[in-house]
C-alpha cells in the first residue's frame, strides 16, 4: 500500500513538474513574434507585421493566436483580422522552436492598389499541416470589383506542399465560383521560379502571365453545369498543362445546342505579346438552337457540322478580337430555314422579269438537302459565303462582336443546278446576283435590298429581258410589274444601258 501512495505521490510530483515547464514555455507568447514574422516571410516572400499581441489559447488544444496582422508587397495591401496557428507542444518543451500543426484565419481583405478590386475571405483554414503530406484546406469570401459586384466563392479539397521542392499538389478540390461548381485536381511546380518575363498588368488582362512564365502545372478540372442567360451546359470537361511558357488547354462539352463540342487554346506567352492559337470542333448541332443565341429571329432547323482555326495576339478582350484571323467551315445535310426576308429581297427584281408570282408562291420555310459555307474573321471585318441546294447567300462587311453592331453587304444568287432546284425560278433569274445590306445588331438585324448597288442587278436583269422585249415594252414593264419603291431605280438602270431600250423609228 505504501508503494502504491510513493508511486501515485511520484506522479503527481511529475505532473507538476511538467506543467510548470509547459506554463513556461507558454508564459509569453509575443516572444514568437519574431520567430513568427521571419518564418512567414521565408516561406511566402512578404515581410508580415503583427500589430496587436499574440496569446497562447491552452485548451482545446495549444492554439498560437494573433490580432490585427498586415503586411504589403508592390501590388496588394494585406490586412488580416485574426490568425490562429496550433503548435506542436512537444516540439516546444524539446525545444524544437514553433511547429504549425494548423492554420485558421479570418477576416482577411487583399486590396489590389493598383485596380481597386477587393479578395475578402471570410476564413482560411488549413488542418494537419505537414510538409509533403495531404492538409485538409477550406476557403470562404468572396470577390468584389470597385464597382461593389461581389462574387462569392468557395473551395473545399486535399493540399500537399513540398517546401524544398517548390511545388503543392490539389486533389479532389470542390470550388464554387459565382453560380459555377465543380471539382480540379491539380499539380504546380516552380513555385520558387521567377517568370523569364515581367509585365506590368492592366484591369482588363485575361492571364496572370507572370504566373504563366513562372509555373509550370497539371489540371483537371469537371464543371456538372453551366448556367448562361441563354443555355444550360453540362458535364464540362477542362485538362490544361503549362511548361515553361507554353500552355494548352483542352475544354470537352458532350452535350451542347444539341450536339457536341470541343475547343483546343494554345498560348504561348515566351514573348511580351502572348500568342494564341485556337481550334474548335462541333458535332450535331442544332441550328435552331444556335439561331436562338446568333438572331432569336431566324427559324432554322438542321443538324450543324462546323470545324473552326484561329489566330490571335494579346491579353485582353479587346486586343483579341482586334487581332483575330481565321476561317469556321460548315456542312450538314437536309433542313429547313425561314426565307421570308430572302422572298421579299429578291420579289422586285422577280417581278421585273415576270415571276413576281412564282416567287411570291414559294413556301416561306423552305425544305433544302444540301448546306455548306464557310465563315472567314480578320478583326471586325467577317467575309460569309453559305450555299443552300442552288441558293448562294454572300456577305462582306463589319461586325463589333462587343457592341453587337452589325454593316455587311452582299447577294443572294440562284444559280442553275442539275439535280438540286428548291428555289425554282425562270433562268432569266439564273446567276443574277441580287445585292442585300444588313444592319443593326446580330441579334436583330434589319436586311433589305441595297438600293446603292441594286442598278447593277437591274441593269443585268434588264439586259438579258431585253432579249426578248425592247423598248416601250420593257419600259411599260416597270409601271405593270415593279413594285413603286423600285421603279425609280430600275429606271435609272435602264437610262444606263443608253440606245438599246430607245424606240426606234
Amino acid at each position: 500500500m505504501r508503494k502504491l501512495l510513493y508511486l501515485l505521490g511520484f506522479l503527481v510530483l511529475l505532473l507538476g513538474v511538467g506543467v510548470a515547464v509547459l506554463l513556461w514555455a507558454l508564459q509569453d507568447a509575443n516572444r514568437f513574434k519574431p520567430e513568427l514574422e521571419a518564418l512567414v516571410q521565408q516561406t511566402t516572400g512578404m515581410p508580415i507585421k503583427f500589430n496587436g499581441d499574440l496569446n497562447w489559447q491552452i485548451w482545446p488544444p495549444v492554439v498560437l493566436a494573433g490580432e490585427d496582422i498586415a503586411f504589403a508587397d508592390e501590388d496588394t495591401d494585406y490586412q488580416v483580422g485574426s490568425v490562429g496557428v496550433r503548435a506542436d507542444v512537444m516540439a516546444l518543451l524539446r525545444g524544437g522552436g514553433l511547429v504549425v500543426q494548423e492554420l485558421r484565419a479570418s477576416n482577411l481583405v487583399l486590396t489590389d492598389k493598383r485596380f481597386g478590386d477587393i479578395t475578402r475571405l471570410a476564413s482560411v483554414q488549413v488542418d494537419n499541416f505537414e510538409p509533403g503530406k495531404p492538409s485538409a484546406l477550406s476557403v470562404r469570401g468572396e470577390l468584389v470589383t470597385p464597382e461593389g459586384e461581389q462574387t462569392q466563392v468557395a473551395l473545399d479539397g486535399q493540399l500537399t506542399y513540398f517546401p524544398d521542392e517548390g511545388r503543392l499538389t490539389l486533389s479532389n478540390a470542390n470550388f464554387d465560383y459565382d453560380t459555377y461548381s465543380g471539382t480540379c485536381d491539380a499539380k504546380v511546380s516552380n513555385l520558387d521560379r521567377e517568370p523569364a518575363l515581367s509585365y506590368k498588368a492592366g484591369k482588363d488582362d485575361l492571364l496572370p502571365l507572370d504566373s504563366f512564365r513562372a509555373y509550370d502545372w497539371i489540371a483537371d478540372c469537371k464543371v456538372p453545369s453551366v448556367q448562361t442567360e441563354d443555355l444550360t451546359i453540362t458535364n464540362v470537361a477542362i485538362h490544361s498543362e503549362n511548361t515553361n511558357s507554353r500552355s494548352k488547354t483542352t475544354i470537352t462539352v458532350p452535350a451542347l445546342l444539341g450536339g457536341k463540342l470541343s475547343a483546343d487554346v494554345a498560348i504561348d506567352t515566351r514573348q511580351r505579346t502572348p500568342k494564341w492559337n485556337i481550334k474548335t470542333s462541333a458535332d450535331d448541332l442544332q441550328a435552331q438552337e444556335v439561331a436562338k443565341l446568333l438572331s432569336p429571329k431566324l427559324s432554322w432547323i438542321a443538324p450543324l457540322l462546323a470545324d473552326g482555326s484561329y489566330q490571335a495576339r494579346g491579353n485582353t478582350p479587346d486586343a483579341l478580337l482586334a487581332s483575330m484571323n481565321g476561317t469556321m467551315e460548315f456542312n450538314g445535310g437536309g433542313g429547313t430555314i425561314d426565307i421570308t426576308q430572302i422572298k421579299s429581297m429578291i420579289l422586285g427584281l422577280a417581278q421585273l422579269a415576270g415571276e413576281g408570282e412564282r416567287v411570291q408562291n414559294w413556301q416561306d420555310q423552305l425544305a433544302y438537302e444540301q448546306f455548306d459555307g464557310d465563315w472567314k474573321v480578320n478583326g471586325n471585318t467577317h467575309d460569309l459565303r453559305f450555299t443552300l441546294d442552288n441558293l448562294l447567300i454572300t456577305a462582306v462587311g463589319d461586325f463589333d462582336p462587343n457592341s453587337g453592331n452589325l454593316d455587311m453587304r452582299g447577294a443572294l444568287q440562284i444559280n442553275e443546278h442539275p439535280t438540286l432546284k428548291t428555289l425554282d425560278i425562270n433562268p432569266e433569274l439564273y446567276g443574277l446576283a441580287i445585292p442585300i445590306r444588313c444592319r443593326g445588331t446580330a441579334e436583330d438585324p434589319s436586311c433589305g435590298l441595297d438600293r446603292e448597288n441594286a442598278q447593277k442587278a437591274l441593269a443585268q436583269l434588264a439586259a438579258n429581258k431585253a432579249r426578248g422585249k425592247i423598248g416601250d415594252e420593257l419600259d411599260k414593264a416597270l409601271e405593270d410589274k415593279v413594285p413603286e419603291e423600285y421603279r425609280e431605280t430600275a429606271r435609272d438602270a435602264l437610262k444606263g444601258l443608253g440606245d438599246l431600250f430607245k424606240k426606234k423609228d
